[in-house]
C-alpha cells in the first residue's frame, strides 16, 4: 500500500524530487526481492522503470544486467558443475530456477529433485539432485541431448 500511495503521490507531484527518490529506492528494493526469489523477468521490469526515470542509476543498471544474465544459463556455467555439489553451490553458479521450474519427489528413503533452466542457445538444461547433492546435469538443444556432469 505504501508503494502504491507513493506512486500516486509522485504521479500527482512529479517535480517533488524527494518523493521520486524514495519511490526509486522502493522500486529498487522490490526488484532485488523479486530477483532473490528467481523472478528475474519481473525484476527486470522494475529495473527498467527505474532507469527510465533515472538513466544514470548505476545500481539499477548493474542489477538489470545481472538479472538478464540469470534469465538463461550458458554452457560454460553448466560445465562448471561437478557431481556431489550442494544445492547452494549450484545456486551460486546458476542462480535459482524460475518459480515452477523445480520438481521434488520422494522415492523410498531418497529425495530426488530436478531443477530446470533456459539456456542461452534457446534450449533447456536439467540439473538433478539426490538427497541434496548434484547427481547429474544435461542440456537439451533442439538437435541433441548432451550430458554435462563430470
Amino acid at each position: 500500500m505504501y508503494a502504491d500511495s507513493l506512486r500516486a503521490f509522485v504521479g500527482k507531484h512529479p517535480s517533488h524530487s524527494r518523493a521520486r527518490e524514495v519511490y526509486r529506492l522502493v522500486q529498487l528494493e522490490f526488484a532485488r526481492e523479486l530477483a532473490a526469489h528467481g523472478r528475474y523477468s519481473d525484476a527486470i521490469s522494475f529495473y527498467r522503470a527505474i532507469l527510465t526515470d533515472d538513466p544514470g542509476n548505476r545500481e539499477a543498471s548493474k542489477e538489470l544486467a545481472d538479472a538478464a544474465e540469470r534469465m538463461a544459463v550458458s554452457r560454460q556455467k553448466l560445465l562448471a558443475l561437478e557431481k556431489g555439489m550442494s544445492q547452494s553451490d549450484v545456486v551460486h553458479l546458476l542462480g535459482k530456477p524460475m518459480p515452477g521450474w523445480k520438481v521434488r519427489n520422494r522415492h523410498r528413503d531418497t529425495v530426488l529433485e530436478s531443477w530446470y533452466y533456459r539456456t542461452t542457445d534457446g534450449g533447456l538444461a536439467g540439473v538433478y539432485f539426490r538427497d541434496g547433492e548434484l547427481l547429474a546435469a544435461e542440456e537439451k538443444s533442439e538437435a541433441k541431448l548432451a550430458p554435462l556432469t563430470r
